[in-house]
């Protein structure tokens, strides 16, 4: 809805203004179709890759394995680097955002840790991963909004995402053990 809006907005700006012509702006419509079909393909394959991760319980089982080595201080770090990871492995952040955090805020409330820091390991962990995966569905759009492939988006973005997440790491590790 907010596409075809968009469209029929811009339409009744440009149009009435000489701007271009309905005939002009037809064919710049046609014309982004084309360009976004090959990222909108990736796209759903991407949900389609998160969905097939859930059915098999991908993200339950890396949570379930470092339960061992939870504590309260240690879980946003914990969090943070194992979503990190897997987040980087399936490139879906609303995938994983969507199983993750029953199990985190869950887990937090049960070992006594801060739930809004474990949250917000999460939400990081999504973030870091997805804008250093090569089919995510961030680097989908930004490379192809760019004009450049994934591939090398996804490198121009790894080490600014690996210094970011160095930083975050040592900034949830002191925290899970001031909060």
């Amino acid at each position: 809805m907010g596409v075809l809006t968009t469209v029929v907005f811009m339409f009744f700006l440009y149009v009435p203004q000489n701007l271009m012509t309905a005939e002009e702006f037809a064919d710049y419509c046609v014309e982004g179709i084309k360009n976004m079909i090959m990222p909108l393909l990736l796209v759903v394959l991407v949900f389609t890759f998160g969905a097939a991760n859930e059915q098999v319980g991908f993200v339950s089982y890396v949570i379930e394995s470092t339960k061992p080595f939870m504590t309260p201080e240690l879980m946003p770090l914990i969090v943070f680097l194992v979503l990190g990871a897997t987040e980087f492995i399936t490139g879906t952040s609303w995938g994983m955002y969507i199983i993750a955090f029953p199990i985190v805020i869950t887990l937090s409330m049960d070992i006594g840790a801060n739930v809004a820091l474990t949250s917000a390991a999460v939400l990081s962990a999504g973030v870091f991963g997805s804008h250093i995966c090569f089919y995510s569905d961030a680097t989908i759009l930004t490379s192809t909004a760019c004009g450049c492939d994934n591939y090398r988006h996804a490198i121009t973005q790894m080490p600014f995402g690996f210094l970011s997440a160095g930083i975050a790491a040592v900034f949830f590790l002191a925290a899970g053990f001031i909060f």
